[in-house]
């Protein structure tokens, strides 16, 4: 067996040559990919069906003249599993290509992040500045890689220490209809490092301690936002539907409730940015205390000088990036105008906006911000064949069916990666370890991969084990994040319930076909024990969900909303029923 490069023997031929086992072994150890488990067909007999085996394929041993067959020990069975966990494969692709658009969001980030405003200018909650803040807009059909060519950026930021890395918060439009302030809710419920399914006892836990450490962290000076912290506290647990006594808040009118709760979001915002910035606030001031009266009063006024900040004065902007903006209704896009033209910190705040080839921006945007569009291009076949080289690990692809992978994704990475998947699943392509590359063993007139994105992920999930299948459908109405918790109870719902274990290995699978994540080993504060999931994707999500028939999301709509109205999953009472039920 060769093990992340260790190797381990035994004479289960009946070897006579001592020396055998040995170069077996170590053949074996050189064929084993880091953090991989490779046997040979003695052991891979006495594993039976107990493991998934996968990428078989032969490699020369020192000393004998026939090749040793070796395949890849992958997990635990489940069921049908064997050919879809082979999405391991190709489940971490590196970053490759979209450089002319990475060095555009580069340079709009450093004419962005390099700019401050004068201290009497800090907190301004009436009137509007014109061009205060900035939009980037990223414009490219599904799959593009919008959101990824943002986490590389940050990533590269970071990695650099050039400049100091951005307060990045993450956000994004549901597909169907949800409260408009939804993105908004995602954005503070990871600052707060909790999952989408967190009840409302942790919401209120992790919120009250966030308030704590602002009024603790936040200097004396900043007055105004500690009051507005203090004062809006209450319409942020309400949005946030955390667990607290809102009879004072209920007693507001509709229209008085929404107001609080916009300011509520902004002042958090605002907040957040300071948190991060605090050590730096007092180099900000007498950066500012050297300037003369006259710069200071054009400043903010159109076409008004802004000086950029010294390397002694790293300031960290706030990033705010809000991914499928073609779901956003009117209300959130309204909401987007209130902070354009209201939030207000020392530096100018960025907001980076992901959509679809078809979404246009708001023209009444331009009132208070200019923005800016870059409109991702296909990626070229040169960028693509990296890609693939990196997928197959190094190993070379035949060049006819590289062809046909690049007619059929136009450009689109993440559609040839799910192709690739697709080739690997149905077995039409094996590893060549003599070759040093793959060779394909089904003729090309079987070749009939779908057309799109949407087509090839239903097409996944209607291939699934059937206990898979049934976990992500069921998951697919609970967000982009859940619990194994509450994904137990909705199945128990809809009579479909698997049991715990069945559960926990169904999402574990997901997870190494590369539909899901593990989220983290329950982050919730009060019940450390829950396991969080999400799909690895939207389109994923999509998916599943529409793999379901009229009459299951039916049902699946009416008993979600059931569930989290009656706060089912969060009682004492639900807590006790599962009290019996293995989770693992």
């Amino acid at each position: 067996i060769g093990i992340s490069g260790a190797a381990v023997t035994a004479d289960a031929a009946g070897l006579t040559d001592a020396t055998e086992p040995t170069n077996i072994a170590t053949s074996i150890q050189r064929a084993a990919r880091p953090n991989t488990v490779v046997v040979d067909p003695s052991v891979a007999l006495a594993l039976g069906d107990a493991f998934v085996l996968a990428r078989e394929r032969e490699i020369v041993v020192e000393g004998k003249p026939e090749a040793l067959r070796v395949a890849e020990v992958v997990g635990a069975n489940l069921g049908q599993l064997v050919s879809r966990d082979l999405r391991e494969v190709v489940a971490r692709v590196q970053f490759f290509g979209r450089l002319d658009e990475l060095r555009a969001v580069e340079e709009f980030y450093r004419e962005s992040s390099r700019s401050s405003y004068p201290p009497e200018r800090w907190e301004i909650t009436l009137g509007r500045v014109p061009n205060r803040n900035r939009f980037l807009g990223l414009k490219a059909p599904e799959g593009y890689g919008k959101s990824r060519l943002v986490d590389e950026f940050v990533r590269r930021l970071k990695i650099r220490k050039t400049a100091p890395a951005p307060v990045h918060i993450v956000g994004a439009c549901p597909s169907r209809p949800a409260d408009y302030f939804a993105p908004f809710v995602e954005m503070i419920l990871r600052q707060l490092e909790l999952p989408g399914s967190a009840n409302p006892q942790e919401k209120k836990f992790a919120l009250d301690l966030c308030y704590f450490e602002l009024a603790k962290r936040l200097p004396d000076d900043l007055r105004e936002l500690k009051q507005r912290l203090e004062s809006t506290q209450i319409a942020v647990a309400h949005l946030l539907e955390a667990s607290d006594d809102f009879t004072r808040f209920d007693h507001l009118d509709a229209r008085s409730q929404d107001i609080e709760k916009r300011l509520g979001v902004r002042t958090l915002l605002e907040a957040f940015y300071y948190q991060a910035n605090v050590q730096l606030l007092p180099k900000l001031r007498a950066f500012w205390k050297e300037k003369s009266a006259s710069l200071r009063a054009n400043v903010g006024r159109p076409g008004g000088a802004l000086p950029s900040l010294p390397e002694s004065v790293p300031a960290r902007p706030l990033v705010i990036q809000i991914d499928e903006l073609h779901w956003a209704g009117e209300s959130t896009l309204g909401f987007l105008q209130f902070l354009f033209d209201t939030i207000s910190v020392p530096q100018p705040v960025i907001f980076i906006g992901t959509y679809g080839p078809d979404f246009e921006l708001p023209r009444r945007w331009s009132r208070s911000i200019v923005p800016e569009e870059i409109v991702m291009r296909p990626m070229a076949d040169y960028e693509l064949r990296m890609m693939l080289n990196s997928m197959l690990d190094g190993f070379r692809c035949p060049a006819e069916l590289e062809m046909k992978l690049f007619e059929k994704v136009k450009g689109n990475p993440s559609f040839l990666e799910e192709l690739v998947c697709y080739l690997l699943l149905e077995g039409f392509i094996e590893v060549d370890e003599v070759e040093g590359g793959y060779r394909v063993i089904r003729p090309f007139s079987e070749f009939k991969a779908p057309n799109t994105m949407d087509e090839l992920l239903r097409g996944r999930i209607d291939a699934l084990d059937p206990l898979m299948k049934q976990a992500a459908q069921n998951a697919s109405l609970l967000g982009r994040e859940f619990t194994v918790r509450e994904l137990d109870r909705v199945g128990s719902q809809l009579k479909r319930r698997l049991s715990g274990r069945q559960l926990v290995d169904a999402l574990e699978a997901l997870a190494r076909a590369g539909i899901m994540v593990r989220a983290g080993e329950g982050s919730g504060v009060l019940d450390h024990q829950r396991k969080v999931y999400g799909f690895r994707h939207a389109l994923n999500q999509e998916g599943a969900y529409g793999n379901t028939t009229t009459r299951e999301r039916v049902l699946l709509h009416r008993l979600t909303a059931e569930l989290l109205e009656d706060c089912l999953l969060y009682t004492s009472d639900a807590a006790d029923e599962l009290d019996g039920v293995d989770l693992g």
